[in-house]
């Protein structure tokens, strides 16, 4: 990912507070020599540096995972910026928060890990509802997935804000936003400003 200078986000706790915030993203690898993508959930281990998941077994893409290099993206808040918004002349752009986690494939299969695997995503996932559900099925559905491992080597993360405008420029982008349909992009400016 490129990152310009005024973006990028260096600071490992925010980084992480991000990742666990936005854990669904997009596992990017090359099965058969085409590159292959698949949406899912993940888990992340920030001391470990370890960011876990789950594919369907029918999913040819874990097929070939085992110590290929991986990358896995992660979106946060974004949207469209029009230069009516500005105070000065601009152009327009699109405002986004990204974190980009590079490593080491590695995948499992044992029923005990997998559990431990759904039983951890449950919990994180859950913990957000008025009554969480626990844990309770049938453990043979387990062998209908294949538990994804990845040993993070380099994490890349940018919030592009409008960092690179005048304040008067970023109040003008935080005036126009809707917080009824642009609530977290309207935080997330506000937090830089």
């Amino acid at each position: 990912m490129h990152v310009p200078p005024h973006f990028a986000i260096k600071d490992s706790s925010v980084i992480d507070r991000f990742i666990k915030t936005h854990a669904f993203g997009q596992l990017t690898s090359i099965h058969q020599g085409r590159l292959c993508c698949s949406h899912m959930p993940f888990l992340y281990d920030p001391g470990k540096g370890l960011l876990t998941g789950h594919l369907g077994k029918r999913n040819p893409q874990h097929q070939d995972l085992e110590g290929q290099e991986l990358l896995v993206t992660l979106q946060g808040a974004h949207g469209y910026i029009s230069p009516s918004w500005y105070v000065s002349e601009g152009v327009p752009t699109w405002n986004y928060q990204a974190v980009h986690l590079y490593g080491q494939g590695e995948v499992f299969h044992d029923c005990d890990s997998l559990k431990q695997l759904v039983d951890q995503l449950t919990v994180q996932f859950e913990q957000s509802q008025a009554t969480p559900w626990t844990a309770s099925y049938d453990e043979r559905m387990l062998h209908g997935i294949v538990g994804i491992r990845i040993k993070v080597s380099s994490i890349e993360g940018q919030f592009k804000l409008n960092q690179n405008r005048s304040v008067a420029d970023r109040q003008g982008v935080i005036n126009h936003l809707d917080p009824s349909h642009q609530a977290d992009l309207l935080t997330a400016m506000k937090q830089v400003l």
